[in-house]
């Protein structure tokens, strides 16, 4: 794997592109068509797969096991595969899908959006414009994440995996801690950033779910990372001490208030529920610091998106929409449920995927 910087635009924004070198070729069947809706159909001509993947970034575990899965997925189906990363800068996706708009080099796209709308005419009516065949992950474009199954698709685009981080998934979550918590409560807020699709779907569940006893605290917001989340959640935790409940988007957040929770020594007596899928939120649910956690997984969309793209490409059928982030189901759980809701009670029937 080698590293190669490239410049975005002629103000010389410059955007890190990590690049997996050929190692063979995912040659198209001669003259595929690919009908991605929205009046576009994607021709593939006989050329090999060369794919742009649009990452929100590597500053997270998440992320990091979701670009070395591509890479390793990549090698092993024989595709050319560049990743540019955003770090949840919805600006530099942008400049980075223009500046690779312009290339001609790329004949795919994989999407994971900073911010669905902002997105949304490049990846859905320019980039099949140009013969490009884009495919979306983990998070919506065109405002779609308030919809369910098929809603989430974008036309114009292959496929959207995830599902997930939908707002039912979401509402799976919520429901718990309306269970767990019958009464007034005063509920802190921890999510990821304000535009993010998942960040617009975890409101929607809040807003259909939380009843209109509980007093919600100012959203927080941060980027994922656990000392950004730390350095928000002290303040959270010191000016609300009545703080009964924390619902938090993602393990990293919630890292970030466990330490402050455990500064303050309130940590246990503010009740968290998650939406993590990690080995430490995993180990959080077990040693009961968390009451319950979303599944997430980090490597199968991508390793699905990879392969939807791939069997395109050679003519084969690809659904517009991939729930469960395109894993199994796990054991036990509700085959019509959305996602799978993690416990004490079956937390040995999750696998994490990252830390």
């Amino acid at each position: 794997m080698r590293l190669r910087l490239g410049f975005v635009s002629v103000a010389a924004i410059a955007a890190m592109t990590l690049a997996q070198p050929i190692v063979g070729s995912a040659q198209a069947a001669d003259n595929v068509s690919i009908d991605v809706g929205g009046g576009h159909v994607i021709r593939t001509d006989g050329k090999a797969l060369k794919i742009a993947f649009f990452s929100l970034g590597s500053s997270n575990s998440f992320l990091k096991a979701q670009n070395e899965k591509a890479f390793a997925t990549a090698k092993e189906l024989g595709v050319s595969l560049d990743i540019f990363q955003s770090e949840f800068d919805a600006s530099k996706q942008m400049d980075q899908m223009q500046i690779a708009l312009a290339s001609k080099k790329y004949n795919a796209w994989i999407v994971e959006p900073v911010a669905g709308n902002v997105a949304c005419h490049i990846a859905t009516v320019q980039a099949p414009d140009a013969n490009i065949l884009v495919e979306d992950i983990d998070g919506t474009l065109c405002g779609r994440i308030l919809g369910e199954g098929d809603e989430l698709w974008s036309p114009g685009t292959l496929n959207y995996v995830g599902g997930n981080e939908s707002v039912k998934a979401w509402s799976i979550l919520w429901a718990k801690a309306v269970k767990d918590n019958p009464g007034p409560q005063t509920v802190g807020i921890m999510v990821g950033p304000a535009l993010n699709s998942i960040t617009k779907a975890f409101f929607k569940a809040m807003t259909d779910t939380a009843p209109k006893n509980w007093k919600i605290i100012a959203p927080v917001y941060t980027n994922y990372s656990v000392p950004d989340a730390e350095e928000k959640a002290q303040p959270l935790v010191q000016a609300h001490p009545d703080m009964t409940i924390l619902m938090s988007a993602y393990t990293n957040i919630t890292k970030g208030a466990v330490a402050a929770l455990r500064g303050t020594n309130r940590l246990g007596k503010v009740k968290i529920y998650e939406g993590g899928g990690t080995v430490t939120g995993l180990a959080y649910v077990n040693n009961g610091v968390t009451e319950a956690m979303l599944a997430r997984y980090s490597q199968t969309p991508i390793d699905y998106a990879i392969r939807a793209v791939v069997d395109a490409w050679a003519g084969k059928k690809v659904p517009h929409y991939t729930g469960d982030d395109g894993h199994a189901l796990e054991p036990g759980r509700d085959p019509n449920s959305a996602s799978f809701l993690v416990t004490k009670e079956n937390a040995a029937n999750y696998k994490p995927e990252n830390d």
